[in-house]
Order: C-alpha cells, then structure tokens, then sequence
C-alpha cells in the first residue's frame, strides 16, 4: 500500500491539476484524455497496461462496470496485446459520474476514426485510449504523458503505480479490508490471503464511489476557490 507521503503527494497533484484546469491553463498534455485515465488510474485501480488494453466493447455504461480481459505490454519498441497480468480477467465497477465522459469521449472517437479510415491512417482495435492512428497505446506512453503532466505541476515524479495504488491508499485509510483491495486491484488471492476469496461487484462498488466522493470532492472545493479567486 502507498504509505502516507506518497498518498499526500498524490493528492497535492490531484489538486494542482484542478487548480490548471479551473484556470483553463491545462493545456498542451492532452488535457481531455489525460483527465480520464487519470480517473480510472486513482478511482479504479487498473494497471497501465489494462488501460492501454481497454476496449470500448468492455465498458459497460448502463451497469457501469468495466471488464478487463486484456492489457497492453512493451516488447523493445512495440505494443503487444495479451491477457492480463497472471491472466486475470476481472470486472471492476466505475463511478457513475463518469459514464458521460465515456460517452463524450466515444463520440469524439468515433469521428476521429472515421477521418483517419477515410485517409487511410486508422487502424481500428476498438480501444477507448488509443494511441494517435488507432493502434494500441504503449504503457510507456502513458508514463511520458504523466511525466509531462507532473512537469507542468512543477511536482516530483509520479509513477503510474502510484496512481494506481491511490485507490488502495484511500480505501485503506477508510477502512476496507485487504481482500476487497486485492480484489480491486487483480492481486492473485494468495498474495493477500493465502486462500481464495472472490469479492462481488456489488460488495466493490460502494467502495469505488466512496473513492471517487473523496477525489472529487476535493477537486469540488478547488474549483470553489479558485472561482472566488
């Protein structure tokens, strides 16, 4: 679990980023997309590479759940799809609040496609976070990007598996059991309690909200204060 300085660093970037983008000074880091993943990273707990292997067919918006069956991994410099670390293909609920974003962002999508296939420069693998012609997005990328965005909060670096571990260090701190983490998080059972222990969707959602509350809330007040700024 993140241990209490690297949680506060955490959200100290959560903040900064709030404050960028209240401000409209967000700009050049691929604000829209970076937000997303940003969320998913800290509300849901995924690894970079099941969100670079997240496909659009997977995201369930009317249950609000997402199925991760697969991940994206760098071999030298390509991007190769496989199963899940210890192939381990879980449902992960996400906030409802964020079922919109998934829609706005499918549309902005579905038209960038559609003029890449015209001109011959998309190759469609059904992904939500593509990279630039459709293909799959390399986790490496993905750490570029957080380095650009934490360069630009003028922060310390930041790893992906912080951001994925933020989750944890919340749930932690508000008291949730180390199965139901480990669960979130697609620890094999034996890593956390020596015996197996599925963890239900309906026991993992309240959880992910509650998560999501203690995220947002803190970019709800940000905003407060920057506006009476």
């Amino acid at each position: 679990m993140l241990s209490g300085v690297a949680l506060d660093r955490l959200l100290t970037f959560w903040d900064q980023l709030a404050q960028a983008r209240c401000r409209g000074k967000w700009v050049h880091v691929g604000r829209v997309n970076s937000e997303r993943r940003l969320r998913l990273f800290c509300c849901c707990g995924l690894r970079s590479g099941e969100l670079c292997g997240l496909r659009r067919c997977d995201v369930d918006l009317v249950s609000c759940v997402l199925h991760i069956r697969q991940a994206v991994g760098d071999v030298g410099s390509a991007a190769v799809i496989s199963l899940p670390k210890n192939d381990k293909q879980r449902d992960v609920p996400f906030p409802k609040a964020l079922a919109p974003l998934f829609t706005a962002h499918e549309e902005v999508l579905i038209k960038r496609a559609a003029r890449g296939l015209k001109d011959q420069t998309w190759h469609e693998y059904g992904l939500v976070f593509p990279g630039r012609s459709g293909e799959p997005l390399r986790p490496t990328s993905l750490r570029h990007m957080l380095k650009r965005l934490t360069d630009a909060a003028k922060l310390p670096a930041i790893t992906t598996h912080m951001l994925r571990h933020t989750a944890a260090g919340l749930l932690e701190g508000a008291g949730c059991d180390r199965v139901t983490i480990g669960a979130l998080l697609g620890h094999t059972p034996q890593s956390i309690t020596g015996h197996y222990a599925p963890v239900s969707l309906t026991t993992l959602r309240p959880w992910i909200d509650q998560v999501y509350q203690m995220l947002h809330g803190d970019m709800t007040k940000i905003a407060a204060q920057s506006r009476a700024s």
